[in-house]
This record gives C-alpha cells, structure tokens and sequence, in this order.
C-alpha cells in the first residue's frame, strides 16, 4: 500500500514544480525515483509555481548525501 501511495504521488510531482518524466527512468526502482525528486526538492531544483513563495537553498549548505 505505502508503495502505491508513493508511485501515485512521484506521478503528480508537477504540483510541487518537478517534471514526473525526469524521474520515470526505465529499469527505475521506485525508491531510486522518490529518492531523486527528493533531493531535486531538498536542493531546491524546483520550477517557479504560480501562487507559491520561491524558496532559494544553497545546495551547499543542504548537507545532502553526494
């Protein structure tokens, strides 16, 4: 169920600025595709939604594992 719940949610990461087809790679585990859009969304590498403050984020700082 939790791996469903995470596949539906990697399908709409439109609404948080990412685009789902960078993150649907084939032979992708679905770990590996969350664990990208995560660190697109921790380091910041988001498009600029309409309505939405913009958060800028120094990937240096974010201390994100290489």
């Amino acid at each position: 169920m939790a791996q469903e719940n995470l596949a539906r949610r990697l399908d709409v990461l439109a609404e948080d600025g990412l685009d789902p087809r960078h993150y649907d790679l084939p032979g992708s585990a679905l770990m590996s595709r969350a664990e990208a859009a995560l660190r697109d969304l921790v380091l910041g590498r988001v498009a600029a939604l309409p309505g939405r403050v913009v958060i800028r984020r120094d990937a240096a700082r974010a201390d994100f594992p290489a």
